[in-house]
């Protein structure tokens, strides 16, 4: 499942595992490859639907670093019905951007698009 950690708004990956007691046992890592399962305290994530939306558009001309790539898909974390703030996007490191709304599909920090559906 995938859980939000209410500390820093970082999206990471959760789990119940069973101990030799029979006892459940919650454990969380992080999305970055070769990261490790660590138990964890239930009550400091929050778990969110797995929804995706895909990057359309990059801009390639901004020098900040790129944490998207175009034609890939991103999990999402649904925001307000109405407004301009339609939710939030999570990059490869599982940091939070706000998803903004725009005529044709959404914006994030100003050099991305993402497609006009959630799915």
């Amino acid at each position: 499942m995938k859980v939000i950690r209410n500390a820093d708004n970082k999206l990471m990956k959760g789990r119940y595992v069973e101990d030799l007691s029979f006892e459940s046992v919650f454990q969380v890592r992080e999305l970055a490859k070769g990261s490790k399962w660590q138990d964890a305290n239930i009550n400091d994530f929050r778990e969110v639907k797995s929804k995706t939306i895909k990057c359309t558009w990059v801009d390639h001309k901004n020098p900040s670093k790129k944490t998207f790539k175009a034609g890939k898909r991103y999990q999402i974390e649904q925001g307000r019905v109405l407004g301009g703030v339609a939710g939030y996007v999570f990059d490869e490191d599982g940091d939070r951007w706000t998803l903004y709304r725009e005529e044709v599909g959404f914006s994030a920090g100003g050099c991305y698009l993402f497609e006009a559906k959630y799915s």
